[in-house]
């Protein structure tokens, strides 16, 4: 590694403080391995496990710690899938106002649904479960075609405002509806904006949790996002808004997935997502 063939061999104890983030010490490369040295001391996994989901503290309280640590016990638990939504890569207003300048008003709870929903579906195809059936492959097809609307970056970003388009590639997401459920979607164009299939994003995953395959498996999925202090102005009315639709959002779906009964009379795992987490500040949103 670099420098390493510089360094002195000193005798004695080799010691190692550690990465000063939490995401440094989740990597493979990492000698400080952040399964091997976290501890829950503030009982997280207990709080989260009822109706509360938002994590809230100072830079450096652990936050990102909790969350990296989660995640890399997930790998070792094959009915927990855990996945991040990075605020930084994702820019609601510039979104919103493409959507504005074709002709959509576009609203912010409907980008942070269509995230977590994706994210979620995303999740599911990547099980050894539903790897092994082909009744999920439309699905799978429906996430790569339009990788660039769910696996957002800043580059996606800039190209989603230099094509000036919100629309989504929906042909698979078609196949799949006629396939599960003998339905269509009555979008007759192949192309629709992400938005109108946030519904059928919903019949999708009702439909996945009354599957053989997730009654049987009992699987969890959680969504973190991340660093929801990033871009933030408690002055600026669209920040405030940005965070508070999250909630809203968040809350929404904890509650709706967690208490609906799909006519098994009784109540469903629980749905853990989305997780947010975020820096304290000392003003009021």
């Amino acid at each position: 590694m670099l420098f390493q063939s510089m360094s002195r061999k000193n005798k004695g104890l080799d010691i190692s403080l550690g990465s000063p983030e939490a995401e440094a010490e989740a990597l493979e490369s990492s000698r400080v391995k952040i399964t091997e040295v976290y501890e829950d001391w503030h009982n997280l996994f207990s709080q989260l496990g009822h109706e509360k989901f938002i994590v809230i503290g100072r830079k450096g309280a652990g936050k990102s710690a909790f969350a990296q640590y989660a995640k890399a016990k997930s790998h070792s638990d094959s009915n927990l899938f855990i996945d991040f939504i990075k605020q930084d890569k994702i820019n609601l207003e510039m979104l919103v106002q493409v959507g504005n300048d074709v002709g959509h008003e576009l609203e912010k709870e409907s980008i942070f649904k269509w995230l977590i929903y994706t994210h979620i579906v995303k999740l599911f195809t990547e099980s050894e479960a539903a790897k092994d059936s082909k009744d999920f492959d439309q699905l799978r097809q429906f996430l790569k075609k339009n990788t660039g609307f769910v696996n957002i970056t800043e580059t996606d970003i800039f190209e989603i405002t230099q094509n000036k388009s919100i629309d989504v590639n929906i042909e698979p997401l078609k196949r799949f509806f006629r396939q599960k459920f003998h339905d269509d979607i009555t979008i007759k164009s192949n192309r629709a904006p992400f938005y109108k299939l946030i519904p059928h994003l919903e019949d999708v995953i009702k439909s996945i949790f009354k599957s053989p395959i997730e009654m049987q498996n009992q699987n969890s999925y959680v969504i973190f996002f991340d660093d929801l202090d990033v871009r933030f102005k408690s002055t600026d009315k669209a920040s405030v808004d940005s965070v508070v639709s999250l909630l809203r959002v968040a809350k929404s779906i904890n509650v709706g997935f967690r208490l609906i009964d799909y006519s098994l009379r009784k109540q469903l795992r629980s749905f853990d997502l989305p997780l947010l987490h975020c820096c304290y500040r000392r003003f009021v949103v």
